[in-house]
């Protein structure tokens, strides 16, 4: 069983309205196409995948800066929500409480949107780096919960390079995002979280995603991208849960052959590269997926 909360990895999953993520739900997605998670599961067809990622999520409400996340379930609420329904004391989904430390993993892929509200509303380099302090220590709150309830092995993504998406690309303040993403994928994973690991023995697998788009926008050719930058507004549009590989007249290419789908969230080309990413970090770790 793979219980995922992030934000980039939502497929649509209506919280307010069905409180179970399995609740059957129109799969919608920012990227227009499978995200990483779901690739993921469908290579490996023995893996069960429950996805409590939601759109805008932050690690923690309390913390993060008033902005249109605090109206969004953040990590706290997601694993609310996991130890309700899926925890080994839960009644509510009996067949998928059965679950184990050994035959499950938790994966999480949070601060795009901690970094997208507090970036440049915090008005030093100190104080960036005390509140994403706070927020890796909430961070770590949540997975000891999850550690309390069984959970052994967990997995972490980086905060993608938002300031060479269109999000910061050529904006006044691009340089202060890229030093806000590297700040939090310091302080919050190398830090917090990589300390609360070595301190729990847990196995805990970092997937450095940051680098991974790096790459694949000083490289794209090798990625098969044509466009590293930039996106075009129709596909920015949809939300389709399996790719259209047709190409748009006002776009230069199909959706495939761009790293973003929009001014924030990579494509679904990207998402293929990203569980791509999972799969050789595993076999490079474990020896095998």
């Amino acid at each position: 069983m793979t219980p995922i909360l992030c934000s980039y990895s939502s497929e649509g999953w209506d919280w307010q309205r069905a409180p179970n993520p399995l609740d059957p739900h129109p799969i919608v997605t920012n990227s227009d196409g499978p995200v990483w998670a779901r690739n993921l599961t469908r290579r490996w067809q023995w893996s069960r995948l429950i996805n409590f990622a939601v759109d805008g999520a932050a690690v923690d409400n309390s913390v993060i800066p008033d902005g249109p996340a605090v109206e969004r379930m953040d990590m706290q609420g997601q694993v609310d929500t996991f130890m309700r329904y899926f925890s080994p004391s839960s009644s509510s989904s009996p067949s998928l409480s059965s679950w184990d430390g050994t035959n499950a993993v938790a994966a999480f892929e949070f601060g795009t949107n901690d970094v997208g509200h507090s970036f440049r509303s915090t008005p030093t380099s100190h104080a960036l780096e005390n509140l994403y302090t706070s927020i890796g220590k909430s961070y770590v709150s949540a997975l000891a919960r999850l550690h309390d309830a069984g959970m052994r092995a967990f997995v972490f993504s980086s905060v993608l390079p938002l300031d060479r998406a269109d999000m910061g690309r050529g904006q006044a303040w691009e340089i202060s995002l890229r030093d806000a993403v590297r700040t939090f994928n310091r302080v919050v994973l190398k830090g917090e979280v990589a300390s609360w690991c070595q301190e729990k023995e847990a196995v805990c697998v970092f997937l450095d995603t940051y680098a991974l788009a790096d790459v694949a926008m000083d490289y794209p050719d090798v990625y098969g991208f044509t466009q590293p930058y930039g996106y075009c507004l129709f596909y920015a549009a949809r939300k389709n849960a399996e790719p259209d590989l047709a190409t748009h007249p006002s776009c230069a290419g199909p959706l495939r052959e761009y790293v973003w789908r929009d001014f924030v969230h990579p494509s679904y080309a990207f998402h293929e590269l990203w569980a791509d990413l999972y799969e050789d970090t595993i076999a490079l770790l474990f020896g095998s997926s």
